[in-house]
């Protein structure tokens, strides 16, 4: 019975990684962009209750849950950094037993 090779790719890790933070990093930005349009619209950019609604929305469940996701994104990003950390130990563990056989 043959043993299991697992194939390892650092570039793709390190790719996921980074485009996992960078996508989390966007929508930071993207809720400090609404975070000012809900504070232009408070300055009269949109007077009556539409705007008042709409810049409530923008400060309050929309950036919420934008910054879930986020928050989400980086902690898909750690767990892809770990899962290679631990894969990496886990190669040069099974290697050393085998060089002591």
């Amino acid at each position: 019975m043959g043993g299991i090779d697992l194939k390892y790719d650092e570039q793709l890790f390190n790719d996921a990684t980074a485009a996992f933070n960078a996508a989390a990093g966007q929508l930071q930005e993207l809720v400090s962009q609404a975070k000012t349009w809900a504070q232009d619209l408070q300055g009269g950019a949109l007077l009556g209750a539409a705007g008042e609604a709409l810049s409530e929305g923008f400060s309050g469940v929309f950036s919420s849950q934008v910054t879930k996701l986020s928050d989400k994104l980086k902690e898909i990003a750690a767990d892809i950094q770990t899962a290679e950390e631990k894969l990496i130990a886990g190669r040069k563990k099974a290697e050393e037993l085998f060089k002591n056989k």
